[in-house]
């Protein structure tokens, strides 16, 4: 896959996490994702973290949880998961076209990032 077909899909995907995060209860919002750590809200801002943290404060982040980065986004995620919904799914849409991506990797980390998490709230949610 080319480069700009994944991050079309990632597009395709951050606009569909956020019509999905913008239909959930308040119940929908607070049920346990796959991910342990995380309920649906949390997985909001877990995918919305990207947008709201700068990367010096995620490698401040990371150093304060001993280099972790899965210790450090699990903590960041809740707290940016307790923002307004519908902050959240405006940050989703606003940076739906955002070629971000993790330090070190390509378009299809966040591709993948996106089609599990978003995939896994519908399923939990429904």
């Amino acid at each position: 896959m080319d480069i700009d077909t994944a991050f079309g899909l990632v597009a395709v995907e951050r606009r569909r996490a956020a019509d999905m995060f913008e239909g959930l209860s308040e119940r929908q919002l607070a049920s346990p994702s796959l991910c342990s750590a995380w309920s649906a809200r949390e997985v909001a801002g877990h995918l919305a973290m990207p947008f709201l943290v700068p990367l010096p404060k995620a490698l401040v982040g990371m150093a304060l949880n001993r280099g972790d980065f899965d210790r450090y986004s699990a903590k960041a995620s809740r707290e940016i998961g307790s923002r307004p919904v519908p902050y959240l799914v405006q940050t989703l849409r606003d940076n739906a076209e955002s070629r971000w991506t993790p330090p070190g990797k390509g378009a299809i980390a966040p591709l993948t990032d996106l089609c599990v998490h978003v995939r896994d709230v519908a399923r939990h949610s429904a």
